[in-house]
């Protein structure tokens, strides 16, 4: 399972269509249904009850309703009446091993934990520390122990944490949502050379951030304006967590991505929408993540009083007079609103502002 690619194979099985291939759509569903509930094994796959699951996972349910009869009381049609515990696992290694195949996937299947050692890649795929892994399946009673993560040492995890590592695994492998990340750009490496390196590997990200600010000197009488970084070297992008294993083994060499912990296999650390959009606001420069008009927004008219709550003039009280509409020229034409604002010095003396009405709160 040492495959790259892994995680993408076993999304292309998420979003396959078999609906016109009973077989393979029954694999497809034994693989989707044992990986989001961590694992499951194939014989806890063959005496699982229609009635057993009675959690809110979309997913899961999804599968739930397609097999659910009201004379079953197993969820998997196996033939349960004519087949002992043997034949039914045997069945359910033939109909996973032939909907993995459909997605170029091909392992050997030698083991009832099999479904366990799919898990644990796919949750490696998803981001998470081999540590965590071995804490969510642990050993057997039967001595046996995944080549996958052996090595590590199992990290110490409440139920509830383990119910949230399985959850985030779930909602990777079956929506693969997009997160923010930060990196830091190694010694004597700067945003350009990063940029080259993401243009020459086809690296993508949804959004990134590296926020820059000008400085302007005066050299006799020219004002000569430059740009420098706000925080020199790190930044932050927003990509899916199954992309990071390769976009750190095209950019490792330049760059590093911050963990959740000093652990060198520990996850990268995911930052929350609401870190970042506190982070933008407060320096005054945002990405398209951060809604212009958010929810419970109060409509602005003119003379209301406002409050600027982000950038160098955060805290200061003013007058809005209008809404601008402008063209920003660039390698496309983009059209945005800003917020023109007067301002009352303590010396009575008035002065106009425009801002983004990011950083704009009605009094």
């Amino acid at each position: 399972m040492a495959d790259r690619h892994f995680f993408i194979k076993l999304r292309a099985l998420v979003q396959a269509d078999y609906t016109k291939n009973f077989e393979l759509q029954l694999g497809k569903d034994l693989v989707l249904f044992s990986l989001y509930n961590g694992g499951l094994t194939f014989s806890q796959l063959a005496d699982y009850r229609k009635d057993d699951y009675v959690g809110e996972e979309s997913a899961i349910n999804e599968i739930v309703e397609r097999y659910t009869r009201p004379r079953n009381k197993y969820l998997f049609p196996l033939n349960h009446s004519e087949r002992t515990i043997r034949q039914r696992c045997q069945t359910i290694s033939t109909f996973i091993a032939n909907a993995l195949r459909s997605v170029g996937i091909e392992l050997k299947i030698d083991s009832d934990m099999f479904p366990a050692e799919l898990w644990a890649a796919a949750a490696k795929g998803a981001g998470m520390s081999s540590g965590d892994i071995k804490a969510c399946i642990g050993d057997t009673s039967e001595g046996y122990v995944s080549p996958f993560y052996s090595f590590a040492s199992m990290n110490a995890l409440s139920e509830e944490r383990k119910s949230e590592v399985r959850d985030f695994v779930t909602k990777n492998l079956s929506k693969n949502p997009d997160y923010w990340y930060a990196m830091q750009f190694r010694p004597h490496v700067d945003f350009d050379m990063i940029k080259a390196r993401m243009n020459m590997r086809g690296i993508r990200f949804h959004s990134s951030f590296y926020p820059m600010e000008e400085i302007v000197r005066r050299i006799g009488k020219k004002l000569i304006r430059t740009t420098k970084p706000v925080v020199p070297g790190l930044m932050f992008f927003k990509t899916k967590s199954t992309d990071l294993a390769d976009i750190f083994y095209n950019l490792g060499d330049l760059a590093w991505g911050y963990r959740s912990s000093r652990g060198a296999g520990s996850a990268y650390a995911i930052i929350p929408d609401s870190a970042i959009d506190s982070y933008q606001r407060a320096i005054g420069q945002f990405t398209d993540s951060v809604a212009a008009y958010p929810d419970g927004h109060l409509k602005i008219e003119e003379g209301d009083k406002v409050e600027i709550i982000g950038g160098e003039l955060a805290g200061c009280g003013a007058t809005f007079e209008k809404e601008i509409c402008e063209v920003v020229q660039g390698e496309e034409s983009v059209e945005r609103v800003i917020y023109r604002l007067r301002l009352v010095g303590y010396n009575n003396i008035s002065w106009i502002v425009d801002l983004d009405p990011r950083l704009v709160k009605k009094i």
